[in-house]
């Protein structure tokens, strides 16, 4: 066999070989990833929608026989605050955890439950109409009181399981976080050693919710834990024990 015919062979092989690995990264970048992301949201989004139904309906079960202790069990899922602080502490905490980097966040409060539906509010209100049907007058009204805090994140991670990660992290909290929008900037195909520490980009927005209307159990709340305060009189000292006064 001739010596010219068997590099050619081997340069066929390899070139097609590379071709294939393209094709094959290609179409799980364009088709499966983003399948994968939209399948996670729905997920998401059922979650939630069944967490804050069954809230709802003990809420509503024990609506005449409050006590101290269960309210500050249902309060810990759906405050009757919007208890921002503790929601962006839980956020800063899961970035630790997963080792991510949040870059910008944009906090709102205050929007109606309606909302949450976004452009998905045609494709289920078939669903609500089913749930004002079976449901009692008392629980739609306290649907309807419900609030949520969104916030917008633009973060990076190393790679996506640090992404899932920081998302499991918000989820396993007992107050009730819905991840309502995901979207992902892939990185390029790598092309050299030094790519490998190029970081992804994500942008996702994710809300909790709170009951204002219900004024009378605002005393039961969760409260923060907050460090006492430094008594500083200059807030960029850091040696508390040199007093000096102001003349």
């Amino acid at each position: 066999m001739p010596l010219h015919w068997m590099k050619n062979k081997w340069f066929i092989t390899i070139i097609t070989t590379l071709i294939l690995f393209t094709i094959i990264l290609y179409i799980y970048s364009s088709q499966y990833r983003p399948v994968a992301s939209q399948s996670m949201i729905l997920e998401n989004e059922l979650k939630t929608e069944e967490k804050m139904l069954k809230v709802l309906e003990e809420k509503t079960a024990n609506e005449n026989s409050y006590t101290v202790e269960s309210s500050f069990s249902l309060q810990e899922q759906i405050p009757v605050l919007p208890l921002t602080d503790q929601f962006i502490l839980d956020i800063e905490k899961a970035e630790t955890v997963a080792n991510v980097y949040v870059e910008n966040m944009v906090i709102s409060e205050g929007e109606g439950l309606a909302a949450i539906e976004g452009t998905e509010q045609a494709e289920t209100s078939s669903e609500v109409n089913e749930i004002e049907e079976t449901e009692d007058q008392s629980q739609l009204y306290n649907l309807d009181e419900l609030k949520k805090v969104t916030v917008s994140l633009s973060l990076s991670a190393k790679n996506y399981f640090d992404f899932e990660a920081f998302i499991n992290y918000l989820e396993s909290q007992t107050r009730i976080v819905q991840v309502e929008q995901i979207s992902v900037s892939a990185p390029e195909e790598m092309t050299n050693i030094a790519d490998e520490n190029e970081l992804n980009h994500y942008n996702i927005v994710i809300s909790a919710f709170y009951i204002p209307g219900l004024t009378d159990l605002i005393d039961e709340a969760p409260k923060m834990d907050s460090p006492p305060p430094a008594k500083k009189k200059d807030p960029f000292n850091n040696f508390p024990e040199i007093n000096k006064e102001k003349k």
